[in-house]
């Protein structure tokens, strides 16, 4: 019969290694903020995203020095960029060249499911005088949204200031389209 061997009831932490509370922090990485990277860049007179531009992607070679396993022979050789390469800069550069879209949650009230209205219009276009009262309206409205300025006017006019008809001009062409 195997014996099985039972884990102790009371669990302590390991503290002979920690620090005391407020040492001061040594070693680690230091942290450099973009406008350093840039200072740097600048005082190198390097630009990486020129390089990947010049050199990966409008380039066919560039050069690249080699050193020998014995550390002290460098050599410089000519190598193609190839597609995988430029695929890479590409990917690196659009993200400084396009904004970044983000993706946003669309829910109904009280995070449920989006409520759609939805219209049967078949009654109205089966019988053709609705159908062309409908039209009528439809661009009525829409002249009568084009003539006044947006935000500036009263959605309806005074009556006093009420301009002509917009549906008086209205017709049929030869096509059966609505024209003014």
């Amino acid at each position: 019969m195997e014996e099985i061997k039972q884990q102790p009831d009371v669990v302590t932490k390991n503290t002979a290694n920690r620090f005391q509370p407020g040492h001061p922090k040594y070693g680690g990485r230091k942290k450099r903020s973009p406008q350093m990277v840039r200072e740097l860049a600048d005082k190198l007179g390097v630009d990486p995203i020129q390089f990947l531009l010049k050199k990966v992607i409008a380039g066919e070679t560039f050069t690249e020095v080699r050193i020998a396993a014995d550390g002290k022979t460098k050599t410089r050789v000519e190598v193609p960029v190839t597609l995988d390469m430029k695929m890479e800069a590409c990917r690196i550069v659009s993200g400084y060249l396009y904004p970044k879209l983000s993706t946003t949650q669309v829910t109904g009230k009280d995070e449920g499911p989006i409520a759609v209205a939805a219209l049967d219009i078949t009654a109205i276009l089966q019988n053709p005088e609705l159908a062309q009262a409908a039209q009528r309206l439809a661009l009525g409205l829409a002249a009568q949204k084009a003539a006044r300025p947006a935000l500036l006017a009263p959605a309806l006019p005074a009556p006093e200031s009420a301009p002509k008809d917009p549906l008086a001009n209205i017709r049929k062409n030869s096509l059966g389209h609505w024209e003014s």
